[in-house]
């Protein structure tokens, strides 16, 4: 009897590590994923920045040429 609660005792053990071991593996490439979500946020909120500058600076130039145009063009 009491080597029979032992082996139930060792099994039950047993399963709880596999259970352990799985749920180690699981959080483990969770967090991978999201680490790569995070990367690959970081690059898209680097990209847009990237593209709101070129517009910023696309959109000043044009503003100043289209007043150097309309102040040559004036009429009274």
């Amino acid at each position: 009897m009491l080597a029979l609660m032992e082996f139930t005792e060792e099994t039950e053990i047993s399963t709880r590590r596999k259970e352990c071991e799985a749920l180690e593996a699981e959080v483990k490439r969770k967090n991978q994923t999201c680490q790569t979500l995070e990367n690959e946020l970081q690059d898209f909120l680097e990209e847009k920045n990237h593209l709101n500058l070129k517009l910023f600076s696309s959109s000043s130039h044009k503003a100043s040429e289209y007043a150097k145009v309309r102040g040559k063009h004036v009429i009274y």
